[in-house]
């Protein structure tokens, strides 16, 4: 399950966030920042199959880009998350920058762990749905 790290009256913002110079996993979901231990092995194994039968298909198809974790997905000042799998359609390409995607990817994925299952499912959804991620 992710710790708040700050006391809530800090109020974090990509910029900060940018600038935190460890090797931990951070995400920013109303501006708290948030850490998470690494994935288990399970999710790390599923994770690279579904990973690699993407792809295959994306590239083959020249459908756009796919993007496996950690990679930064800056939905505004606050909200900066890191999904499993993030997958943006050629046409959405202008969202990419060289530290990380701003707007909404065209498809995000979770794969939800017992440690991430109210995060994922319930916090990170109504996110996604809020900023217009398509799937």
């Amino acid at each position: 399950m992710a710790a708040v790290l700050e006391k809530q009256a800090k109020h974090w913002t990509y910029e900060d966030y940018y600038k935190l110079d460890d090797d931990q996993r951070y995400e920013i979901i109303g501006g708290h920042l948030l850490t998470a231990p690494a994935p288990t092995l399970w999710h790390q194994d599923w994770l690279m199959d579904l990973a690699i039968l993407l792809r295959q298909h994306i590239r083959k198809n020249h459908l756009g880009c796919l993007f496996i974790a950690p990679v930064d997905v800056v939905f505004d000042d606050e909200n900066t998350v890191q999904p499993d799998l993030v997958f943006i359609a050629s046409a959405n390409a202008g969202i990419l920058r060289q530290r990380a995607i701003f707007g909404a990817p065209d498809l995000l994925v979770e794969l939800v762990s017992p440690s991430s299952v109210r995060r994922d499912r319930y916090v990170k959804k109504e996110l996604y749905a809020r900023f217009g991620v398509k799937e």
